[in-house]
């Protein structure tokens, strides 16, 4: 499946009053991971981004996995995000995937969310309602 680019969410900020009720379907070969320890960081560490030491491994972290290419992507998910993107994976339209991560996580920055639709390569359809 081709990830949709910038210029299609562009398209779809011209109708403000329809984003909520859009509905944007993921990348098939996306994961979502809730993991009780910080795996990711322990991964990307091992890898040679970050040092190991600074690590709490008893901290729980979200991942996205995806491979929108040839090349498998795992990302540290900010707060809030996997509720949002699961909000979607369920077919939950825009504005509820946001309710969603608001409520997994009052921190959750709406803006970083969007940013992984956006530039992340993880969207390949939105959809709005007839």
């Amino acid at each position: 499946a081709e990830p949709l680019g910038p210029q299609a969410f562009a398209a779809a900020l011209r109708e403000p009053a329809r984003l909520p009720v859009l509905r944007v379907r993921l990348h098939p070969a996306l994961r979502l991971l809730r993991l009780r320890h910080a795996a990711v960081s322990l991964w990307a560490a091992h890898h040679g981004h970050g040092e190991i030491a600074a690590i709490d491994w008893r901290a729980g972290e979200d991942a996205l996995i995806a491979r929108p290419a040839l090349d498998v992507e795992i990302r540290r998910l900010p707060r809030g995000a996997w509720a949002f993107l699961h909000a979607l994976a369920d077919a939950r339209t825009l504005g509820e995937a946001l309710n969603a991560a608001s409520a997994d996580d009052d921190a959750f920055d709406a803006a970083a969310g969007l940013d992984i639709l956006v530039h992340g390569g993880t969207a390949v359809a939105l959809e709005h309602p007839r």
